[in-house]
């Protein structure tokens, strides 16, 4: 991409940047079709877009007669260009927000540009000895330096906005929105003016709809886990986990990296960690002796019991398998009980499992192919 436009900006033909884009592109994707999936090469191009079209447009708003004030306006204006063509498509992808990225791209746009400079002469000159390696500790310190300060600066309190619950349709209607506010902005045609209204509109109504779900919602969900499959029990914005996990610090280390889009795209505010083998009750839900009782909902968290009558036989409407699952017990499984098999489960007793199941037609809940179980309790 940049070598397009460089080419075509050093030319004596007429140019238009756009096109350069749209040829780099092309060239790409001709070489690696799949690339047009990669983050990097979505957001290199929609910011690419968004500076050429934003900066003639922003940058001679103000005039400075210093140099330096001149700089930071051009960097500000780069910054607010890459950030409006790219928000949706980090939103969607990452969740977040940078609520200083002005700060910080004041900073990272010129080690950036840097480590570019140093990275194509090193290409060039890494075959004479000495100049390579001087050349190679200023591209990798560049690097170094400017994801060290990225680093430091997302630890700052309100720097970075989380969580943020973003579809893929929320995506498209913001892209939507922006392009109909940018033409009924500068060609003001009813069209384009009712397709920003309805963009909006419609953002609105999903991102209500949503709140109102998850506000309203009472169901029981199975997802997998890192160990074995991880029982949650959603209560309006509120949550019960329960695992094999001892204690919520051990299920936070080995879960919370699966388990962060649940939270967000459910509107988890507040987490309450059970263990499998606990004792717990309130007016909601009762655990005792690996047995999860919910209104209307009955589950067998683990055959590990020290109850053996418990251990050799299935309970309720779900019963988990677990790695070292007796074979024996499934056996004892009726019509009214689900088996609920995990991922974790080897592939040898995975096999035993399904003949078993087959020959004594029990009902069974293979998360490799049937995904997550979800219930509503009520």
């Amino acid at each position: 991409m940049f070598s397009f436009v460089a080419l075509g900006s050093i030319s004596k033909k007429k140019s238009n940047t756009y096109n350069m884009l749209a040829a780099s592109a092309i060239l790409l994707i001709i070489i690696d079709p799949g690339i047009v999936f990669q983050v990097g090469f979505q957001l290199s191009y929609l910011a690419v877009i968004g500076i050429v079209f934003t900066f003639p447009r922003i940058y001679p708003l103000l005039v400075f007669n210093s140099i330096v004030l001149d700089k930071i306006w051009s960097l500000v204006v780069v910054s607010i260009g890459a950030q409006l063509a790219t928000f949706p498509l980090s939103l969607y992808y990452f969740h977040q927000f940078p609520l200083v990225f002005l700060i910080t791209n004041l900073i990272v746009i010129p080690l950036a540009t840097l480590a570019l400079y140093s990275g194509l002469f090193y290409l060039i000159f890494n075959w004479i000895p000495g100049i390579d390696w001087i050349l190679y500790k200023v591209f990798n310190g560049t690097l170094w330096a400017m994801n060290s300060f990225i680093e430091i600066v997302s630890q700052l309190p309100y720097a970075v906005l989380r969580d943020i619950p973003f579809t893929v349709g929320e995506m498209l209607l913001a892209y939507i929105f922006m392009i109909a506010a940018t033409l009924a902005f500068y060609t003001p045609r009813r069209d384009y003016i009712r397709t920003t209204l309805f963009a909006l509109l419609a953002m609105v109504s999903i991102s209500s709809a949503r709140l109102i779900a998850n506000s309203t919602r009472w169901e029981v969900t199975i997802l997998e886990g890192r160990n074995s499959p991880v029982v949650c029990i959603q209560k309006g914005n509120s949550l019960t986990v329960l695992s094999v996990e001892e204690t919520k610090l051990d299920f936070d280390a080995d879960n919370s990296f699966y388990l962060e889009g649940f939270y967000r795209k459910q509107g988890i505010h507040d987490v309450r960690y059970i263990a499998f083998s606990g004792n717990y009750k309130d007016a909601f839900l009762r655990v005792s002796d690996g047995i999860l009782i919910v209104p209307n909902q009955v589950i067998q968290l683990t055959a590990q019991s020290e109850d053996s009558s418990l251990a050799e036989n299935c309970f309720g409407n779900v019963s988990i398998i677990h790695r070292r699952e007796n074979l024996k017990r499934i056996a004892h499984c009726g019509e009214q009980t689900t088996l609920l098999m995990g991922r974790e489960i080897p592939k040898w007793k995975r096999r035993d499992i399904f003949e078993l199941v087959d020959r004594d037609q029990v009902a069974i809940w293979d998360m490799n192919a049937d995904g997550i179980y979800r219930r509503k309790v009520p």
